[in-house]
């Protein structure tokens, strides 16, 4: 007897924002216009107009935002940067869906492994 052969994922796993912003009570949101301006270094502080539209109910602090990210290429960035590429012209055009992207200046290489990048954004504050 012949059979169809059918492949179904067994693990799925999200792709997000962390935030530690301290004293922030409530939950951050994030518009994908939002998502991609922090990424490309165009929005710079936490209570920019474009985050304070998307988050009425939460004081967001005059501080700025500090982009982390993996140093080495890995399939989460991939991931992270196919979304924006998705979502964003600007992203698509400027930086496109990479393992390993020429990410803006502002942001900081922190780690060849999640688990160090994990690390840097719960010990310093403001870290996104």
């Amino acid at each position: 007897m012949k059979g169809i052969i059918c492949c179904s994922p067994t693990v799925v796993g999200a792709v997000v924002p962390i935030v530690n912003l301290p004293g922030l009570v409530g939950q951050v949101s994030f518009t994908p216009g939002a998502l991609a301006g922090i990424y490309l270094g165009k929005i710079k502080k936490w209570n920019d107009p474009v985050l304070t539209r998307a988050n009425r109910s939460l004081r967001l602090p005059d501080l700025d935002i500090v982009v982390v990210h993996r140093s080495d290429g890995s399939g989460t960035t991939y991931a992270w940067t196919d979304y924006l590429s998705q979502t964003s012209p600007h992203w698509k055009t400027e930086i496109g869906a990479r393992l390993a992207p020429t990410w803006p200046k502002r942001s900081r290489s922190w780690a060849d492994l999640s688990a160090m990048s994990s690390s840097c954004i719960w010990n310093c504050p403001r870290i996104w």
